[in-house]
């Protein structure tokens, strides 16, 4: 086991969350073809980014974001939504 110190560093929490977030530009400019499909990557990565800033805020030793667990749960759910538009 051990801490979340000791198996995440800020840098690479905020690379992904950069990567997060080019995935979310192109999801949103519906280069993927689908627009469920679109809506979908928006959802998951909008969710994906809050998990980031939320291990971010707590390897910097605070967390200010209000309600992070209903937001990811929405997103989540809205993607959830979307995907199954696309069966």
């Amino acid at each position: 086991m051990g801490t979340i110190y000791e198996k995440f560093d800020v840098l690479s929490i905020r690379d992904i969350h950069r990567q997060l977030n080019e995935i979310q530009m192109i999801a949103r400019s519906e280069q993927c073809g689908s627009s469920e499909l679109a809506c979908s990557l928006d959802y998951i990565t909008k969710a994906a980014g809050m998990l980031c800033s939320i291990l971010e805020q707590q390897l910097e030793g605070k967390i200010d974001v209000e309600e992070p667990l209903e937001y990811i749960e929405r997103s989540v759910g809205e993607a959830l939504k979307a995907a199954r538009r696309l069966e």
